[in-house]
């Protein structure tokens, strides 16, 4: 069963009984504090949209907790691999194109999703961009309150699935992703034959400058850019004919915040990955390309 949630994703309009929670000195302290991914919020009072994302997101928890008291009422709370996690880091708050003096959507005024230490956020390659939180449950089989730093992907959940059901992967589908269960023990996984790769299709010319790709090898996060986009060129023909040129390494073991960029230090190493990143982008590209 695959379900997923609009919560809290725009347009916020939780019950009342939710957002009424969050209407306290703590939350003020909480919206205040907060770190955003390295992304600055508005500096306005933006106390009246925090309890509504705060609200919208104990709606999820307690429309989560349904579906668990379900899966105990008829008999299959300890048969049952349950999965959760999200598609991509928080979204943005509007600084960015309030900065340049560009159009924005206030929508994003009322989130207040955190990345932590993470740099970035939603439609950033850096890991605020894609480093989600998993809970992962299966009684007798995954310890509980356990953890694990092993990578898993979303492109892992089809081949790991198939495999501990015992299922065929889809015939003539090229599968990126690994059967990867052994993360979720914490142990190690096989090898991928294609690194990790994670790139955001940029929709407007406010998103083209920052980087465009990232990919991981061992502990290592390596982020590319295209070079700049032509004023007279559309983006998706940008896209469609360049490929990265500039890159940043992060070794994200000792920084995860991926504060220091250590490319100049392993020549080596980029001189390894920078072709690699190249090719998976052609790749991606080649196979997505429209005629718009």
């Amino acid at each position: 069963l695959y379900i997923a949630s609009h919560e809290p994703h725009t347009p916020i309009q939780p019950p009342l009984e939710y957002s009424s929670l969050y209407v306290n000195k703590s939350v003020d302290s909480l919206r205040n504090n907060v770190l955003y991914g390295g992304v600055k919020r508005p500096v306005e009072d933006l106390s009246e949209y925090s309890k509504e994302y705060y609200g919208t997101v104990s709606q999820l928890d307690q429309a989560f907790g349904r579906l668990m008291q379900t899966l105990k009422d008829i008999g299959e709370e300890d048969n049952t691999l349950v999965l959760f996690t999200s598609d991509n880091g928080p979204e943005t708050p509007v600084t960015i194109e309030e900065s340049r003096g560009e159009w924005h959507d206030p929508l994003r005024n009322n989130c207040f999703g955190t990345p932590g230490i993470y740099r970035g956020m939603k439609r950033y390659p850096y890991e605020g961009g894609h480093r989600v939180p998993g809970i992962v449950r299966l009684p007798g089989i995954i310890t509980a309150g356990s953890t694990s730093d092993i990578l898993f992907t979303g492109i892992d959940v089809l081949p790991t699935l198939c495999t501990i059901t015992k299922s065929d992967l889809p015939n003539g589908r090229k599968i990126d992703g690994v059967e990867n269960f052994n993360a979720f023990l914490g142990k190690e996984t096989k090898e991928r034959s294609t690194p990790a790769i994670w790139y955001y299709p940029h929709h407007s010319d406010t998103w083209f400058r920052l980087p465009q790709v990232s990919m991981r090898y061992d502990n290592y996060s390596i982020i590319g850019w295209l070079p700049e986009k032509p004023d007279s060129m559309k983006l998706n023909q940008w896209f469609f004919n360049y490929v990265p040129e500039r890159f940043e390494l992060y070794k994200l073991d000792t920084d995860p915040s991926q504060q220091n960029d250590i490319s100049s230090e392993e020549p080596e190493l980029m001189e390894k990955l920078v072709p690699v990143i190249q090719r998976l982008w052609v790749e991606m590209r080649d196979e997505g390309k429209t005629e718009i």
